[in-house]
Parts: C-alpha cells; structure tokens; sequence
C-alpha cells in the first residue's frame, strides 16, 4: 500500500472549550425573566461559582425550577468566523441561551446535545454566554408549562430528579463552509465505506468545493483507504456521500474492539472545514438462529445499567469510574450493557468503544404521560439519539420503548390499573412504529427492537437495513431465590414451541419465536455501612441526595436489625448484607444456568448491573462499582464453555439415588471430541460417577443422566464436574446438595387432631403412612385447611372449637400459609396477625432467616433460608403481628415506584403467640404441597407435630 500522509482534521475550525467556573443562580421564585437576569449575575441575589459540567443538584441538593448560568470568555478579533456554533452536550430540562445580551435559541431535552448559531452575536474582547435552564419539580403543576411527567424524563419522577447543565459546553467557530455532521455506515462483507456528510453554507450564495475523506486505523498513523470528490454546496444545507473501499478491514468485537477514524477535509475557495469520527466495522442480527455479530454466533451476556453514579446522580464525576464499571462487567463475563431509557454518558460511550462493551441504548420516553406535546417529544428524543451515537460501534441496538405504555397517567398507584385499550392508544404506543423507522431513516446499519418487554401488544425487531417489523419474545421475568424446580424449568424452556412455562403476566410470549431475556434477576442488600464509608472517604456532601438516601436505608435497616434481634444470628448489619449477597449469588447463577441451557434463548440482560434511586439492591456492582459474590457467579456461567450441573431435588434422603443432569453450553461449535467426568465429593472421600463422551454440535449439549447412590450417609456433598478434551485444561463447576435422615416419625409423641378440607384428605393419609396417630381426644390440633374456606361450614365450627381449646392448654398449629388475598378471612379468627405482604423479592430481596428453635431442629440454620429452603421458604409474612415468638422472620426494603420513601420492613414466617394455657404456632411454610416431596417439608411438619405434642 503507498504511504500517504494523513491529512489535519480541521484548519479553519477552532473548537473553544467553555468547560470550567460558572456563575450559577437559583431563581426559586421564576422572576429572573422579568428582572432581566440574562443580563448578568449582578442582577440575580444569590449567585456563586459551580463548576460545569454538573447537575445543580451536586450544589443544591432537592432543588427543582428554574436557574441561571453565566460565563464570560474572550475572543480576539482573529479568531471571529462567519457561522460559529454553541454546543452544549446535555442540559436538563429546557434551556434558553443569550449571548452579550442577545437571544439565541433554545432547546428541550435533557439528554442529547443541541448547537446554537452565534456568529452574528460574537465580538472581539469578552463575551458573556447566559443560560436559563428549567428542570420541572415532582408536582401537578410543573414550570413554564413543563410538567415532569409529561416530558421524556427517565426515571426522574420516581427516583432522582436533575437540572442544569450536566455535558460539556464548546464554542466552534467555523468558517462560512462547514461540516455539520458526519455519519459513517461501514459494510462488513464487502469492506465498502460509506460517509455521509452534511455541508453548511451560510454565505447565501452557491459554491463548488472539494471533498476529500481518509480513513485511517486509530493507532496507527498510516492511511487505509482516501477518497475525494467535488461537491457543489448550495445555500443552507446539503448532503454528499462518498465511497471508499478498506482493502483488509478488521471488525470490531468484544474480544477486539478495532477503532477506525474517518477525517473529512472540505475545501471552498481559500475555506478549509475539517471534520472526524472515530467508528468500527460490526453488525449485530437476530435470527430464529439466534444473534449473530459479524456473521458469527453470540450468545448476549448482557447486565442492566441504571445510569446512576455516586454523589453526581446522572453524570460520571471521573473517567475511573467508567472505567472500572466496565472492566467489573466484562471480569463478570458480560458483553453487553442496556442502558434502560437512558442515552449513555459520552464517557460510557467512548470507554466501550475501546474497552469492547456492546450496548442498548434508548430515549427516555417509555413512561411518559400523554399530553398534546408527547408525540414531538417521543420523535425528537428517537432522532437526537441515534444522531448523536449512530457512529459508535459499542452501540449495537437501538430499543425505542420499554414496557412502553405502562402509565398513560403516572399517578396511578399501579400498572395494573391500566386497561389494554389505554396501553395501545398511548402516545409511544401508538406511534412505536413511526418511531422505529424514524430510526432507520437515520440508522440503516443497527438492530432495532420496538417495546422491551412485549406488554400487551408483543414486541418487535427490524434487522439491519429493514424497514419491516419481525415479531419476536422480549420478556422481562422476575423470579425469586432460593430457585425451585419450577422456577428453573420454566427459564429452561421459555420461548420454546410446546413448553410447560405458563403465561406470564402483561409480556406477550410466543413459542418458538426468537427469544431475548432482557430482564430477569434477583437483589440482594448492598453492603450499606461500607456504602456510607466509601461516601465520606470520597468526599461526597451529606446533603447529597444519593447519600441521604443510601443513609435513609441504611438506618432503617440497623434499626430493624436491632429490633428483630438479628445479632442472634449475624455478627452486624453488614453480615446481613453478606449473607443475602451469597444467596444472589446462588439463585443468578442457577437462573443464569437455565435460561443459557435453554436452546430457545438468543441472550439475557441481567437486572441489575449497575443500580441507584428506584432500582436498590439488585446490582451486581455496588454503587461505588465494588463487585458482589453475584459478580463471580456470573463469571463461572459466562465462561466460553460451561457444564451446567442440575439436580432435582438438591435435597435428598438417605438410601434414594440422586439423578444428575448435566448439559454442555459452548458459545463455539461444533466442540469436540470431549468428555465430562461426573465426580461427587462428601466427608468420605471422592469418587467418580460417570466419564461420558460428548461432540458438541450446538450451542446447547444435553447429555444423558446419571446417577449417585444410593447415598447411605447424612450431609452436604459437592457435585463436581469437569469437561476434557485432549491435553487442553479442563473446564470444572461444582453445585452443592444435602443429604437428609427420614424424620423418625415414631417418636412424634402422641396423637394429634386434624382438620383438613372434607373432599381432599391427602393430609392426613399423609400422617397416617407415617405412622402418626390421629385422635378427636387430644391437645394438639393442626388445622390444614386454607383461610379462604374457614369461614364455611364444618369449617367455621371446628376452627372455634380450636381455638376455644387453646385456653384450656390446647395446642393449635396452622399449617396452611395465609395468602394476601385471604388476610381479612384469616383477621376474624387471628385478629392478632397483623397484615400479610407478599415475601418473594425481586430486585430487591426478602430475606427469611431462621433462628435456633426446636421448630428448624436438624434442619440448616440459624442465618437465611438458602437453596435447602427453596420449596417450602415463605411467598407471604406477617407484618407486625401481635405474638409472643418469631422463630422465623423476614427483613427486606418498601423501594418502589409506588412505596416511598424507602424503608425496611419485617415479617413474621413462623409466629408463636401464648393464650390462655395453651400456644397458637403461625406457619407460613409452604410445607402442605411440598410433603413426601421434599425432605425439609417433611422434617418441618415433624419438627412442628413433636413441639405441639410435647406442649
């Protein structure tokens, strides 16, 4: 190739950049207008210095409305140009911009970048920029008619609102001949280059100039490719394309992230206006096949990104930070972020292009509320995106909605308020369409997805360069931990023709269509002490409101953890912490596990990677982007080949065969010839199980069943596995199971009374298989017939007969769980049970925990419920009951949309209260269903009938 010198980016334009002190001013009463504060700070009462870029809320903590900006700068006479232009980055809301007094533009939208033409304003000497910015408050009533829940606002209104200029500003004075914008579109097969150019021409006459364009590698200084081209530039503005050629182009990918830089060179008369983009070479399609990125399989390992970083709310106070969050994801096997309803910061944005992080980005209008201005606000927050980042290779879909329609009126206390007629007709609903090919005017080259999460009406994709809408599954699916069997199988075959998942409540799932996962996960509590200390070791205020918050929690959990007496059980607050933390850990990874093994699934967004405001708990990364037990979790199962190792139950009885599943996922195929040797490990020793040989011919390798055991001895073993193929190193994961003893059902005690449904007597033949007697003539009573029915006959009687025995030293055990639904049913037996909450978490968990009690006698414990619980821990608790003993409880957070301020709560699973001379035991144990089944289920039910007998 002949060495050609690359050519200066620009000659004639000089960017000034307007970053650094500004004067800043509140204006709490909105008078700075009819006081002519755009004249200068001297006018406004309570000015002071910030510095930009920053949200104001870095300077005045809770403040919404309206302030204003001021900064002086000087040009000399030299530097003057015929069409200079302002550019802000962001700023949050609405801005209004003066120059040396003169009104020059303004903008709405707090998220992308606008210019403003300045050039006939600008003097030699000092210039004074002003800049009114209105952010709306949480209210009815908004400002200047902006309300914040009509506007396309994130999750400003629920979670951290934010004002003022939070991007960076630059002065580009330009020459008459300009380039205002530069789109590069590469094609991946043929090597072809194409670069589009808009051209300005503020002379008012028509001119013929040329155009040159190279493309050089971003580390080196050789040129690839050039290409020149006359261009004939009309009066305002005009466009030009031109074609080059890379003769050995090289791709951009995670695993090499290759950066081109595309300089334009426009030259009219003795005028020079250059111009540079930095781009990559990629392509990311999703087929029934899967998703592919340059042609070749990928399966996408993807973490949910909140957009919230420590003391600066929206905006990353350092590159380090950027850059450790995204070396913390890519450690953790993850290949993609989804940035949900937010564009990324320019800092993301840069650092994964070179880092190698795909993304999803989105405009922040999925949950706006309708109003008269909605539809032009959707489509100028679509088309101000995909401007601004459609030259990133990192970003690699475009997802134009998200659950898009959930709150046609944001004041509603939930979504399931909404009716399917008020979800199509919303604004992004209705125009989801035109705005997704809005963006493919715009953007030929990207994947596109037009609602995340399908609600309602399913969700769609247009492939590359298509204009055609693809109907596919995008679900979001939240489950909780410990994982049961049910949980599991349903995430390994989600999205499958004839599977046994059952519909899923608001997302449209069809079988067999292509299937994204693009959210699902369970929380757990960040370490909030040390999230306090890292807060002050770095200086952040603490009236900032991210800091008031995580000390808000943090309170409310010690105080819990003092009133529950959780010190029993756990050291401090931040063994709490750890303890729900390893419990995420194990209940993503088998989630994880299931939906990578399920060959309907393309990929997965685990929720969360990164987390704040709204969104508590469920991160991977803490809000100082310290990793969780999760993190390495992650990095087992995204491993490039995994065996994922299932057994069902992971409980088992002594003398019963242990079945073991295993199932080779590889993101390179075909894999082999290999072979996986099954190993179980206990407290005698080691042996193996099984050497099975294997080819992988597909993503997904389920290999035959084997079998452990009998096992004859009690206690925990370790399942390991281990894939070998030649000399290569082998590639192991273990999982953990427990071996339990039969309950000695003999020595019960006694007889026991039971009260049972007439027409299901499953129960009692339960006991009686057992060996349990059962007696009318006793002091141990277990109801078994759920509260919905017990104000019907024969129940009603024999419940107060019950509970009229108490006081004469009877002991009633109820062992059916009071559902939410049925709590006011339940009030008029048990007025002393307080109030039931649901207790699987989500995002953010619910933590049961079980104290030293003859009631969990033989069973793990004291500390959390973990994966031996999964069948039989509770899915509702009661809340402030009136009772003597909590032998089991529960701790976890009220942080929602429609729950705040954030605060924790606690509940009861297993409740004790005295009357009279006898006892009342509460269960809310899911044991009844899980009995015979489950071995926990059975020891509870013994635990429970030996301490009601001998009471």
């Amino acid at each position: 190739m002949t060495t050609v010198r690359a050519i200066a980016p620009s000659s004639h334009r000089t960017v000034r950049d307007l970053n650094g002190v500004w004067l800043f001013a509140p204006d709490p009463a909105n008078v700075g207008k009819d006081e002519r504060w755009m004249s200068g700070p001297e006018r406004a009462p309570s000015s002071r210095e910030v510095v930009v870029p920053s949200v104001w809320e870095e300077t005045l903590p809770d403040y919404d409305g309206v302030a204003w900006y001021w900064r002086d700068f000087t040009l000399e006479q030299a530097e003057l140009r015929s069409a200079s232009r302002l550019r802000f980055g962001a700023v949050s809301y609405f801005a209004e911009v003066w120059l040396n007094g003169e009104f020059v533009g303004s903008h709405e939208g707090g998220f992308t970048p606008f210019e403003l033409g300045v050039a006939a304003c600008l003097r030699s000497g000092t210039n004074r920029i002003t800049v009114r910015v209105v952010s709306p408050p949480k209210d009815e009533r908004g400002i200047d008619g902006f309300v914040l829940k009509e506007t396309p606002c994130w999750r400003q209104l629920e979670s951290f609102n934010f004002g003022g200029i939070w991007q960076d500003v630059e002065l580009h004075l330009l020459p008459a001949y300009h380039i205002l914008d530069c789109f590069v579109r590469p094609h991946r097969d043929s090597g072809a280059v194409d670069v589009h150019l808009e051209i300005a021409n503020s002379t008012g006459a028509a001119a013929t100039g040329a155009v040159r364009v190279q493309v050089l590698h971003a580390l080196a200084a050789e040129v690839e490719t050039e290409a020149f081209a006359s261009a004939t530039c009309p009066a305002g503005i005009s466009h030009h394309t031109l074609r080059l050629s890379l003769p050995h182009p090289q791709l951009w990918s995670p695993a090499s992230p290759t950066l081109y830089v595309a300089t334009a060179l426009l030259s009219v008369t003795e005028r020079v206006d250059g111009y540079q983009v930095r781009f990559g070479i990629r392509d990311l399609d999703l087929s029934q096949d899967g998703f592919r990125l340059n042609g070749v399989p990928i399966f996408v390992k993807g973490g949910f990104h909140e957009g919230i970083y420590p003391g600066t709310i929206v905006r990353p106070h350092d590159e380090a930070i950027v850059r450790k969050e995204l070396a913390e994801a890519k450690a953790a096997g993850l290949n993609l972020l989804r940035f949900w309803q937010i564009p990324a910061h320019p800092r993301v944005l840069d650092l994964a292009d070179e880092m190698g992080v795909m993304l999803s980005e989105g405009p922040p209008i999925g949950w706006l509320t309708d109003s008269p201005a909605a539809e032009r606000r959707c489509r100028q927050e679509v088309r101000d995106l995909v401007r601004r980042d459609r030259n990133r290779p990192s970003v690699v879909l475009w997802e134009i909605l998200n659950e898009g329609g959930i709150l046609p009126d944001f004041t509603r206390t939930s979504p399931a308020e909404f009716t399917p007629d008020q979800w199509v007709h919303s604004t992004p609903q209705r125009l989801r369409k035109e705005l997704c090919l809005e963006a493919r005017a715009l953007d030929p080259s990207r994947l596109i997805i037009d609602d995340s999460g399908g609600w309602v009406t399913g969700a769609n994709m247009y492939a590359p360069d298509s204009v055609e809408p693809v109907s596919i599954n995008d679900i979001h699916i939240y489950r909780g931990a410990p994982v049961t069997e049910a949980t599991y199988d349903e995430l390994a075959t989600l999205g499958g023709r004839d599977a046994p998942w059952a519909p899923l409540p608001y997302t449209v799932v069809n079988g067999g269509k292509p299937t994204y996962v693009s959210e699902f996960g369970y929380g757990s509590f960040a370490d909030f002490p040390r999230l306090l200390s890292a807060y002050r070791a770095n200086g952040v205020p603490e009236d900032a409101e991210d800091f008031v918050q995580v000390q808000r929690v943090h309170d409310s959990l010690a105080s819990a953890f003092e009133k529950l007496r959780l010190k029993d059980l756990f050291p401090s607050l931040s063994a709490v912490c750890e303890a729900t933390q390893a419990l995420q850990a194990d209940g993503n990874r088998l989630q994880m596990e299931a939906l990578r093994s399920n060959p309907n699934v393309a990929g997965y967004v685990i929720h969360a990677f990164s987390a704040g405001g709204l969104v508590l708990c469920g991160e991977m990364v803490d809000l100082w982007r310290e990793p969780k037990p999760v993190c390495a979790a992650a990095a087992l199962v995204h491993r490039e080949l995994h065996p994922v190792i299932r057994v069902w139950p992971r409980v088992v009885r002594v003398n019963r065969p242990m079945p073991i599943q295993v199932t080779v996922v590889s993101d390179h195929v075909p894999f082999g010839p290999a072979e996986v040797e099954t190993r179980l490990i206990g407290t005698d020793g080691e042996r193996v199980i099984a050497t099975v040989p294997f080819t992988a011919t597909a993503r997904v390798t389920p290999l035959r069943s084997v079998s452990a055991g009998p096992l004859q001895t009690p206690g925990g073993y370790i399942v390991r596995v281990s894939v070998r193929r030649g000399r290569a190193k082998s590639t192991s994961a273990e999982l953990t199971v427990l071996v339990v003893d039969e309950p000695p059902w003999s020595t019960v005690g006694g007889a026991v009374r039971v009260i049972e449904p007439s027409d299901d007597r499953r129960f009692s033949f339960f006991l009686v298989s057992r060996g349990v007697a059962l007696s009318d003539d006793t002091r141990c009573i277990v109801v078994a017939v759920p509260a919905k029915h017990w104000g019907h006959e024969p129940y009603r009687e024999q419940i107060e007969g019950a509970l009229a025995a108490v006081d004469a030293g009877a002991t009633v055990l109820f062992v059916t769980p009071i559902e939410v639904d049925d709590a006011p049913v339940a009030r008029e037996y048990l007025p002393w049970i307080g109030e039931i909450h649901p207790a699987i978490g989500h995002w953010i968990p619910v933590a049961h925990y079980v104290r030293a009690h003859a009631l969990f006698a033989e069973l793990p414990g004291p500390g959390l419920m973990e994966w031996p619980y999964a069948n039989t821990s509770p899915s509702a608790a009661l809340v402030d009951p009136s009772v003597d003993e909590i032998p089991a409880g529960c701790l976890s957070l009220h942080a929602t949309i429609w729950e705040r301020p954030e605060r924790a709560w606690a509940g009861a699973d297993v409740a004790i209260r005295r009357q009279g001379q006898g006892r009342v035991l509460l269960s809310q144990m899911r044991i009844l269903g899980n009995l015979a089944a489950d071995p926990i289920a059975d020891r509870l039910l013994f635990n429970y009938l030996v301490w009601g007998v001998g009471g």
